[in-house]
């Protein structure tokens, strides 16, 4: 995952069709930020050798950035993230993380309709008491919890490389969306958000790009506090089943407190 405390842009001129162009890359450090520097400068190079045919292609270890405000880091595995519309989300390689807003439909339910969301959950739950059955999940940890719209998986206990054809073949047999499982190879990361959506507890929408500006920290910060606040009322998944193998982690503790998995509040 990159994910880092200091965020630096690296600038530079390329020529493209003949034309001096600007071009920028950021680089992130855990340690400074000339570091972090430096890493952006080695990004721009790479980049300026695939415009000039150098390089064809990316290397096979690159990963995407996931420029967010580091909130928390839990070991070497997990990190706290907020995201551009100011959630929490929890970056994982130790858990993998499923959210199924939709079933997969046997061939006679193809053409099922729901009259609620209840009952889209309901069904959500059906399959996947017939998927949790396949050989496949052995040795994990199973954790099931409801959604605002539907179901979230955790499976812990065995490592799932995020860019693995395994992986990719897991969250294709639980109907995770394409777009998620697109960037969980791309960030090399699964990921899961621990509080509401602000338009879920009626907060005014707020759109981040970090690094933030410094002339910006003040209204960031004060709407993060109203936020906080206004997010203390309610609960992000509610956790329905265990199953598997009985495993724990930091990362399950710190998704299961922060969600108020366990609590009885409104889901948002």
């Amino acid at each position: 995952m990159r994910i880092f405390k200091y965020w630096q842009r690296a600038r530079g001129e390329v020529l493209i069709d003949g034309k001096e162009k600007s071009i920028s890359c950021y680089g992130g450090s855990n340690h400074s930020e000339s570091d972090a520097l430096a890493d952006g400068h080695r990004r721009l190079e790479a980049v300026k050798r695939r415009i000039a045919g150098i390089d064809k292609e990316r290397p096979p270890d690159y990963e995407g950035d996931i420029r967010e405000e580091l909130i928390e880091s839990i070991g070497s595995e997990d990190a706290i993230t907020r995201n551009r519309y100011g959630a929490e989300v929890l970056n994982s390689t130790s858990c993998v993380f499923v959210d199924i807003d939709e079933p997969v439909f046997r061939l006679w339910q193809i053409f099922r309709r729901f009259r609620s969301t209840a009952q889209k959950k309901q069904a959500i739950l059906e399959f996947l008491e017939r998927r949790l059955r396949k050989p496949d999940l052995n040795g994990f940890g199973i954790r099931i919890y409801e959604t605002h719209n539907g179901v979230r998986l955790l499976l812990t206990g065995k490592a799932m490389n995020p860019r693995s054809p395994e992986s990719r073949k897991l969250l294709r047999s639980f109907n995770a969306d394409f777009l998620y499982a697109t960037l969980c190879r791309k960030q090399n990361c699964y990921r899961a958000r621990l509080t509401p959506k602000p338009h879920r507890i009626k907060m005014k929408p707020i759109r981040l790009k970090y690094p933030y500006e410094e002339n910006d920290r003040e209204r960031i910060d004060a709407w993060v506090g109203e936020y906080n606040s206004r997010c203390e009322a309610f609960a992000t998944c509610r956790l329905v089943k265990k199953a598997g193998v009985d495993f724990d982690s930091l990362a399950v503790r710190c998704h299961d407190g922060r969600t108020k998995a366990q609590s009885n509040l409104p889901l948002a």
